[in-house]
């Protein structure tokens, strides 16, 4: 079953390295409505997939995504993940629509939503055919009619790297989906979610 999840809203990227400390984090804003959490890629090689669940201990209703970056093995590392108990599932570096489409098959088999890191905004052509649920890019690629293209084809758009409440502002009139934050913005994130 996947959980409901509600656009626009807050992705808070757990880029720890212990798990405690990102408990801890989430023992904080849990309960917050229009945020999401991300158990980074760094917090799952050290901690591996355990760490969903301990975070799922704190905070049981939350939406949790699991970025595991570049994908080796496709099939087992979404099957992996949907056994973790995650939510969605981030994946980047895609090179080929192949590799994509396996990643999408893989999510859809688990239940998990597919989210997608891209690097160039060139990638944007790959994703027409094979539909990821978002798209995140860093603030510096994304652009107005990447955002445009996202939403012409049934895609949520999502930015990395916003360091300033105007941005967001600009971001949400723009039609941004997720606005992803590291654990260096939890002191704003109320004022972020005001504005989202």
């Amino acid at each position: 079953m996947i959980r409901r999840i509600s656009f626009p809203h807050v992705q808070l990227s757990l880029n720890f390295k212990d798990v405690e400390d990102a408990k801890e984090l989430v023992r904080a804003i849990k309960g917050k409505p229009k945020v999401v959490l991300e158990a980074s890629a760094p917090l799952i090689k050290s901690e591996g997939m355990i760490c969903v669940s301990l975070l799922r201990e704190e905070w049981p209703d939350a939406f949790i995504i699991a970025n595991m970056g570049f994908l080796s093995d496709i099939d087992l590392e979404c099957e992996i993940v949907a056994e973790g108990g995650a939510d969605g599932m981030i994946a980047s570096h895609f090179k080929s629509t192949e590799d994509l489409k396996a990643f999408i098959r893989g999510c859809e088999k688990g239940k998990l939503l597919p989210y997608l890191d891209i690097d160039s905004p060139d990638a944007i052509t790959m994703v027409k055919e094979v539909k990821p649920y978002v798209i995140i890019l860093h603030r510096e690629t994304l652009s107005a009619e990447i955002v445009n293209k996202a939403k012409e084809l049934g895609i949520k758009v999502g930015v990395r790297g916003i360091k300033e409440l105007e941005e967001v502002r600009n971001w949400v009139e723009k039609g941004v989906d997720v606005f992803v934050i590291g654990k260096d913005m939890v002191r704003s994130l109320d004022v972020f979610l005001e504005t989202v």
